[in-house]
């Protein structure tokens, strides 16, 4: 789980560890590509758009790595699209996060994110 300060790394990280093909963002993405995607299926578009909104205002990579992370935890916990989330949702996720002792400046992050995508991304501002 997220934040307990390690990482597996490959002891070849460029032919195990990264995608070399791929950007730095798309490799960025790959990260966090099982809580963005539900059976193999990803919603590319709104995912490419997330990190366009996110490059547009200079976000840095751990930030968007955040943010892809956060909105994958939404999507895990709804079972489908992050865009499709309703405020009832999006309030039992906020709940979840707290009753599973979910750190408040980690909360205070994932609704940062949760924001910044329902505002820019989906344009969806309630």
């Amino acid at each position: 789980e997220d934040g307990i300060g390690m990482a597996l790394i490959p002891e070849d990280r460029k032919t195990e560890g990264l995608m070399l093909p791929m950007t730095v963002r798309e490799n960025l993405s790959f990260a966090a590509l099982d809580r963005l995607s539900k059976g193999g299926i990803i919603d590319r578009a709104t995912e490419q758009r997330l990190i366009d909104d996110m490059n547009m205002r200079r976000f840095s990579q751990e930030t968007q790595r955040n943010y892809l992370r956060d909105i994958g935890r939404l999507a895990t916990f709804l079972g489908r699209s992050p865009d499709t989330a309703t405020t009832d949702d999006l309030r039992r996720f906020q709940i979840e996060q707290q009753d599973d002792g979910v750190p408040v400046p980690t909360v205070n992050s994932i609704v940062s994110a949760l924001r910044f995508f329902f505002t820019h991304t989906v344009d969806r501002p309630d």
